[in-house]
């Protein structure tokens, strides 16, 4: 019998709260304290706004420490199976979790945590476009996606990519053209990585 409620699953990724492990790039306007307290606050906030949505199911995957206080407080309050990362670069790690989710749902929606600016809309719209098109990705304004879906994989899409550049999505769409898969781009969005984006995420209505 399957436990799943939908045909659609969200896979939040994410990091430990640790200090020095989490959004260093805010240190120069935050101290390490106050940088996992907002870390802490922007995994509430994307849950909050994922286990509300109807029609899809959730599933939290973690860097490290999945004994981490704070990560199990997530999954006893929002009752969700939390799973740790598999793989070397990102690349790995996402494919992996992705071929898992797709053994036991046809759209399967990949986003990390700090992406403040995803909204209930956009989710919708993606899962929507996962009705007609392999893939769909929401491009970020950093040059990399804040959000990839798909119902099926080809492991090569995560291949060879300069993770963390500004050419991510560049070189993931190249892949995709040369492969003939499907896909389609979503508004280009924002994430939480430097100190100007935080004003930015202060000004967001929740």
């Amino acid at each position: 019998m399957s436990l799943t409620r939908s045909n659609t699953l969200i896979q939040l990724f994410a990091k430990a709260p640790i200090k020095g492990r989490v959004k260093t790039r805010l240190q120069p306007i935050l101290s390490q304290d106050e940088i996992i307290l907002l870390y802490q606050e922007m995994m509430t906030r994307i849950l909050d706004l994922v286990v509300n949505l109807p029609r899809f199911d959730v599933h939290l995957w973690v860097d490290i420490e999945l004994e981490n206080k704070f990560i199990h407080a997530l999954k006893l309050k929002y009752k969700l199976p939390v799973s740790q990362q598999q793989g070397g670069d990102l690349g790995e790690k996402m494919a992996f979790a992705l071929k898992q989710g797709l053994v036991t749902h046809r759209k399967v929606i990949l986003l990390g945590v700090d992406c403040v600016s995803v909204d209930r809309d956009y989710l919708i719209k993606a899962a929507s476009t996962l009705d007609h098109e392999a893939l769909v990705i929401g491009p970020a304004e950093d040059g990399g996606y804040v959000l990839l879906g798909a119902t099926q994989l080809d492991t090569e899409i995560f291949e060879n990519i300069q993770w963390g550049s500004s050419q991510v999505l560049l070189e993931t769409v190249e892949i995709l053209k040369r492969k003939g898969i499907s896909y389609h781009l979503l508004d280009t969005r924002w994430d939480l990585d430097r100190p100007e984006d935080l004003a930015r995420y202060r000004s967001l209505e929740f």
